[in-house]
């Protein structure tokens, strides 16, 4: 009953491609769902500004640094890795393996208040800004080699 439009942005995986292009015939003909080939570095920004949501379901242990890129563009992120609990929240931390909890914490996404999207865009950035940025990685291998 939520009214929107996706974009699926991004090649297969290598061993992936049958898989992918299954996706793709199953689900091109839904309304308002795309399929878009992946973009170059240089375009990603657009591609999240252009975006109020960007889902990621790689599992926890691996931080995909889109995430990171998407929180830096202020999109609301839903993500099934727990590195981000305490970061965003819980309702937009989702288990990839259950349709229905990716669902949900779409769901959830879409219908923030405005207000409130704009908080969790603005934790988010500094969050990234933060922990992830490239002074802080700097300073943090200048404090390696200095010891």
């Amino acid at each position: 009953g939520v009214i929107f439009t996706a974009d699926i942005v991004g090649d297969p995986t290598l061993g992936r491609e049958a898989f992918a292009r299954e996706l793709k015939q199953r689900f091109s003909a839904v309304p308002n769902v795309s399929f878009k080939p992946a973009v170059r570095n240089d375009e990603a920004a657009t591609a999240y500004t252009s975006h109020a949501l960007y889902v990621n379901l790689t599992p926890s242990g691996s931080f995909d640094k889109t995430i990171g890129e998407a929180m830096a563009c202020g999109c609301i992120v839903v993500a099934a890795n727990d590195v981000l609990r305490g970061v965003i929240p819980d309702e937009l931390l989702v288990d990839a393996d259950s349709p229905t909890s990716v669902a949900r914490g779409i769901e959830a996404a879409l219908v923030l208040p405005e207000e409130r999207r704009v908080e969790i865009a603005e934790k988010s950035r500094a969050y990234i800004l933060k922990e992830h940025s490239l002074p802080f990685l700097v300073e943090k291998l200048q404090r390696l080699f200095s010891e």
